[in-house]
C-alpha cells in the first residue's frame, strides 16, 4: 500500500502477487519439457520475471520513502510552528503581565489564570493539582474569605497569612485552589500570582512583575491596587527549599510587606514542624509577626494564621467518595489515617492496583503505603520523610549488617520485623498520620486496639527490669492508669477537669506504650541496660564503615524512633587508629542528634585525641 492524495492505493495493480506470478510462469515452462536447453530457458524466464518485479517493488518503496520523508518534513515543520506559537503566546502572556496595571480586571484575571496553568501545580512529593478531586477544608476556606476582605476598605492591617499543615494535608492543593478561585470569581478584585518556591522565588517574580527586588515588586503591586486590583502573592512550599534559601525568601517577604504598606496580600504555606524548628525560619519569624493575620479563635499554634492537622468526618467522607472509596469497608485504623488527604490517594492507588483495601493487621498489605520498593516512583509515607529506597539500601541495611558483623547482635533477618514495627507505630503515632490523642481518645480506644499490647508490656516488664521506662513504680502506675482508662466512665460535674485528667492518663499510657514499642524494634537486639551499643574487635576499617553509616541516623531517627534510643556507642578497647577516629569525628559533625562515642584504650595519638576531644568524642 502507498499513500497518495490522502488515500491508500495498492503498490501493484495485478490481482496476483509477484511470488505467485513467478511460480505460475515456472510451472508452465517446466511442463513443456525437461531438456537442458529447456531448463536453461526456464531459469532465464524466472530470473527475468523476478528482476522485473523486484524493480517494480523498489520503485514503489522509493516512492513511499519519498512520501514518508515529505510527511516527516511537514510534521517537523508543524512541530516547529507549534513551538514558535507557544513561545509567542508565552511572550505575549509575559507582556500582558507587565501591563496589568493598564488592563481591565477581567483580562488581568485571565492572564493570572494562564500564568497559573503554565506551572506544574504540585508539591515536591505530591500529585499534580486536580480541582475536581479537591475538597475545601472548611476552617481554612472561611479564614481565606475573611483574609481577602481586608483590602475592600482600603489597606490591609494584617496582609500575611501563614498556613501550616502536617505532611500530606494538601498545602499545595489548598494554595492552588485559592489562586484558581480568585481567578474565577468575577465578584472579587483579587489577582493572584502563584509561586512554587522550590522553582525559585526570583525567577517567578521576574516572570510576573519583570522585577525581583522587594521594593520594585511592591511599587508595581501598589500601582495595581490603585487601579482597583488586589495583588495576592501565593508562596507555596517554604519547607521545600534549603535553610539558606528559606532565610532569603522570608527576608524578601518581610522587606516586601514593609514596602507595600498593606496594598497587597501574601500567603505562605509550610510544614508545621519546619516552621517551628528551622533556623531559616526563626530569624524572620519575629519580623513577620507584626504583619500576621491571626484570628485568635482559629489559630491552633502561635506564629501562624491557621494550622491544619486532619480532615473532619465530613471532609474525609467527601474525599473518599471522590476517589471512589466511599462504598468500601475500611478498617478503623486505616480510616483514621485517611484524615490525611494524601493517604486517601495512596489507598485509592492500592485498591486500583490490587482490588483490595490495605489491612493494618497485615504487614504485606499495609507496608506499601509506607515503603514500596516495587513502585519506585510512588508517593509513600517514608518517601515523603526522605527515607527512599536508595537511602534504605545505602545506609540502613549496611548499618545493620555492620553491627552484626563486628560483635553486635543485630542481623539482617531482624530488619523486616523491626521495619514493620516502626512503620505501624512510629509511622502512625509519631509522624502526624494519626494524632496520638485521637488514636487513644476516640473509638479506637485502648480496649479495642491497644489493650493487647498494654497487657504484653505489663507481662514482659516482670522479666525486663533493665528497660528504664518499665521499672517498678512506672510499671505499676501504668497498670493503674490502664485499669482506670478502660473502666466505664462515671458521671462528673466538671467535664473540663475530667478531660484534663483523662488526657494526663492517656499521655502516661502513650509514653509507656511508645517507649516499649521503640525498644522492641531495631535496637531491641543491641541494647542493654543503659541503651548503649558495644562494638568489639573493630579496627580502622570498621570505624570508617561505622562513620559512613552514622550520618544517615539524622534522617532515620525522625522516621524510625527506635533509633533515637541509641544514646551511647562504646568503642573502648579496640584497635582503632587515627584515620578511623577522625572519620568518626567528621561523621559526628554532620549529625543533629549526637550519641556519646567512647574511644578509650585505642591506638590513637595524643594529638588526635585532643582534636577528637574538641569534636565531642570521649577519648
Amino acid at each position: 500500500m502507498r499513500y497518495t492524495s490522502g488515500v491508500y492505493s495498492p503498490l501493484i495493480t495485478s490481482h496476483s502477487s509477484p511470488k505467485a506470478e513467478v511460480n505460475t510462469s515456472a510451472q508452465h515452462i517446466l511442463c513443456q519439457g525437461q531438456t537442458a536447453e529447456t531448463r536453461h530457458s526456464v531459469q532465464a524466464d524466472i530470473y527475468s520475471c523476478t528482476t522485473r518485479h523486484l524493480h517494480l517493488l523498489r520503485q514503489c518503496l522509493d516512492t513511499t520513502q519519498g512520501e514518508l520523508s515529505y510527511v516527516q518534513a511537514n510534521t517537523n515543520r508543524c512541530i516547529d510552528e507549534i513551538d514558535n506559537l507557544q513561545r509567542t503566546m508565552s511572550s505575549l502572556l509575559l507582556g500582558y503581565s507587565a501591563d496589568m496595571d493598564t488592563l481591565p480586571l477581567p483580562l488581568c484575571k485571565q492572564v493570572a489564570r494562564c500564568l497559573l496553568q503554565e506551572q506544574c501545580l504540585r508539591s515536591e512529593f505530591g500529585a499534580p493539582f486536580e480541582s475536581h478531586l479537591y475538597v475545601p477544608i472548611q476552617a481554612l476556606a472561611d479564614l481565606q474569605v475573611d483574609f481577602l476582605r481586608q483590602l475592600r476598605d482600603g489597606t490591609a492591617r494584617s496582609p500575611l497569612l501563614v498556613l501550616l499543615a502536617d505532611m500530606g494535608m494538601g498545602k499545595t492543593w489548598s494554595s492552588a485552589s485559592l489562586a484558581l478561585s480568585c481567578c474565577d470569581d468575577s465578584h472579587s478584585n483579587v489577582v493572584p500570582f502563584f509561586v512554587l518556591l522550590r522553582s525559585g522565588l526570583t525567577r517567578s517574580l521576574e516572570a510576573f512583575f519583570h522585577a525581583s527586588d522587594p521594593s520594585e515588586v511592591a511599587e508595581r503591586c501598589q500601582v495595581l491596587h490603585r487601579g482597583g486590583k488586589t495583588p495576592l502573592l501565593v508562596l507555596d512550599g517554604i519547607d521545600e527549599v534549603d535553610e539558606e534559601e528559606m532565610r532569603r525568601d522570608l527576608e524578601w517577604v518581610s522587606q516586601f510587606l514593609q514596602a507595600v504598606r498593606g496594598e497587597a496580600l501574601v500567603t505562605v504555606s509550610c510544614r508545621g514542624s519546619v516552621w517551628r524548628n528551622s533556623s531559616g525560619v526563626s530569624a524572620a519569624r519575629v519580623t513577620l509577626e507584626g504583619h500576621l493575620y491571626k484570628p485568635d479563635s482559629r489559630s491552633a499554634q502561635p506564629g501562624c494564621s491557621i494550622e491544619l492537622t486532619q480532615l473532619s468526618d465530613r471532609e474525609r467522607g467527601a474525599v473518599l467518595a471522590l476517589y471512589g472509596l466511599g462504598h468500601m469497608t475500611i478498617p478503623p485504623l486505616l480510616l483514621e489515617m485517611c484524615r490525611k488527604p494524601f493517604l486517601i490517594r495512596l489507598v485509592a492507588e492500592y485498591v486500583e492496583r490490587t482490588g483490595l483495601v490495605p489491612d493494618p493487621g497485615s504487614v504485606p498489605s499495609f507496608l506499601p503505603l509506607f515503603y514500596d520498593a516495587t513502585f519506585r516512583s510512588r508517593d509513600t509515607v517514608l518517601f515523603r520523610m526522605g527515607i527512599d529506597e536508595s537511602t534504605t539500601k545505602q545506609y540502613l541495611i549496611p548499618f545493620v549488617k555492620l553491627l552484626g558483623g563486628v560483635g553486635g547482635r543485630v542481623v539482617e533477618d531482624s530488619l523486616p520485623t523491626a521495619w514493620a514495627g516502626d512503620l505501624k507505630w512510629a509511622g502512625v503515632t509519631s509522624c502526624g498520620l494519626v494524632d496520638s490523642e485521637t488514636a487513644f481518645y476516640n473509638d479506637l480506644g485502648i480496649t479495642d486496639m491497644y489493650q493487647p499490647f498494654v497487657e504484653q508490656i505489663v507481662a514482659e516488664s516482670e522479666s525486663r527490669s533493665g528497660v528504664g521506662v518499665l521499672v517498678s513504680d512506672v510499671k505499676q502506675e501504668m497498670k493503674r492508669v490502664v485499669d482506670a482508662t478502660t473502666a466505664p466512665e462515671g458521671v462528673c460535674d466538671k467535664p473540663g477537669r475530667e478531660r484534663e485528667g483523662k488526657e494526663e492518663k492517656y499521655g502516661k499510657v502513650r509514653d509507656c506504650l511508645q517507649n516499649y514499642l521503640w525498644r522492641h524494634s531495631v535496637l531491641s537486639c543491641i541494647e542493654n541496660e543503659d541503651t548503649r551499643l558495644y562494638l568489639c574487635t573493630i579496627a580502622d576499617d570498621g570505624a570508617c564503615a561505622l562513620a559512613q553509616a552514622l550520618p544517615s541516623l539524622t534522617s532515620l531517627t525522625d522516621a524510625l524512633p527506635s533509633l533515637t534510643s541509641l544514646t551511647k556507642i562504646n568503642l573502648n578497647d579496640n584497635t582503632i587508629q587515627n584515620s578511623g577516629a577522625r572519620s568518626l569525628a567528621d561523621a559526628m559533625k554532620k549529625m543533629k542528634r549526637r550519641p556519646n562515642v567512647w574511644l578509650v584504650w585505642n591506638n590513637i595519638s595524643i594529638f588526635t585525641k585532643g582534636v577528637l576531644w574538641l569534636s565531642g568524642l570521649n577519648v
